[in-house]
């Protein structure tokens, strides 16, 4: 299949690259991305790929200082529950609430969870794949405009709760502007540095190369080249037709709300916990494999990826996931138990998986994502500690 990563300016005959550059789900949780200007040893495992990656991320934040991983869980203790979502009874003692001691002075404007349909979360891949392809207006924005930085951060996406959309960085303009998407009706955006709209393009019924022309016709008028505004880049993400020329299909309207309903909440739980631990990467969405995540520092070459998937080649609904590096082994993993109905992950990367489908009911849903992260984080970090 062939899919816009990587395009020339004629992105319907654009080739891809063979299946395998293209490695699935987000740069926390251990995918390597294919790019021109560094080479990767596939090879060696694929969390380090990452790690390395979001090491060159992190951001200190001077002057405001957040609490440390063992501050922001709970300092409420349980010991030997009853049973384990991993496995078998366990006497180790984790933490299971969510509590943050100090923020960030900065307003988040994040909303209250929004209540998704499990049953629906494997019917949603179409819509995801669109979606991505989309996000990609966003991201040349970045490519195309702004300083390239070796850690990709150029590219990325931030949510922005007020828009419910996925924004680039801020273009330097005469009028300086963002490019983004508002996913619950597949609306390209283009709004100031402000987030105030300028113009807004409904992707239904048009092609990529509409929508390209659509973008450089309204921000010519705010003082920048828009001829430099390309879909080039430099790495691939999965194939669906409308890399080939068809149009967007938003007429699914439900299943584009219910993608919508993940990133805000993902980036609202990402947030608190990103707010609440030192150090902690800001919260974004990374182009490549799609995920939206933050990564903690635990030691020197130690992190913690937490981030939320949309759907990927390893599970084809959304799903929220804790990864480590160095990762342990599976049996050291499977040795820890997880709350909130997670499970371990070991094929391919390690970490902690929450699928969409084992979700409870709206009321529980909330707390059982944050139950599962808790357990995740603390289970990631004790081994992170011992290794």
């Amino acid at each position: 299949m062939s899919g816009f990563g990587g395009m020339t300016e004629n992105p319907i005959t654009n080739d891809r690259g063979s299946p395998e550059d293209t490695l699935g789900s987000g740069a926390a949780r251990g995918q390597a991305v294919n790019t021109s200007d560094r080479q990767l040893d596939k090879s060696q495992p694929r969390t380090e790929f990452i790690c390395d990656k979001y090491a060159a991320r992190r951001r200190k934040l001077s002057g405001k200082r957040k609490c440390t991983i063992s501050e922001w869980l709970s300092p409420l203790l349980v010991a030997d529950p009853p049973y384990s979502y991993a496995g078998e009874a366990s006497d180790w003692i984790c933490f299971v609430e969510l509590q943050s001691q100090e923020t960030r002075t900065k307003s988040t404007n994040t909303r209250a969870w929004q209540a998704v349909r499990p049953e629906e979360s494997t019917h949603l891949s179409d819509s995801r794949l669109q979606l991505h392809h989309a996000a990609q207006f966003g991201t040349a924005a970045g490519i195309s405009f702004l300083e390239h930085r070796p850690d990709d951060s150029h590219t990325n996406l931030e949510w922005v709760p007020a828009l419910a959309a996925l924004l680039s960085g801020v273009v330097p303009a005469r009028k300086p502007f963002r490019i983004g998407v508002r996913p619950a009706d597949l609306t390209l955006l283009i709004v100031t540095k402000k987030d105030q709209p300028i113009a807004r393009y409904r992707l239904h019924g048009r092609t990529i190369v509409e929508a390209t022309q659509w973008i450089r016709e309204q921000i010519a008028p705010l003082g920048i080249d828009a001829a430099r505004y390309t879909l080039k880049r430099h790495y691939e993400i999965p194939g669906h037709p409308v890399a080939m020329g068809d149009s967007f299909d938003a007429s699914e309207r439900s299943q584009f709300e219910e993608l919508s309903k993940w990133f805000a909440n993902g980036a609202s739980i990402l947030g608190s916990l990103a707010r609440s631990i030192h150090d902690a990467s800001e919260v974004r969405c990374w182009p490549h494999g799609f995920d939206i995540a933050t990564l903690i520092p635990v030691a020197p070459e130690h992190t913690i990826g937490v981030g939320l998937e949309p759907g990927d080649n390893y599970y084809d609904e959304p799903y929220f996931y804790v990864s480590m590096h160095p990762h342990p082994s599976a049996a050291q993993a499977r040795s820890r138990p997880l709350w909130g109905r997670g499970t371990w992950h070991t094929r391919g990367w390690m970490g902690a998986v929450l699928t969409g489908s084992r979700l409870e009911g709206a009321s529980a849903q909330e707390w059982q994502v944050r139950e599962f992260i808790d357990s995740a984080v603390s289970a990631c970090r004790a081994l992170e500690t011992q290794s």
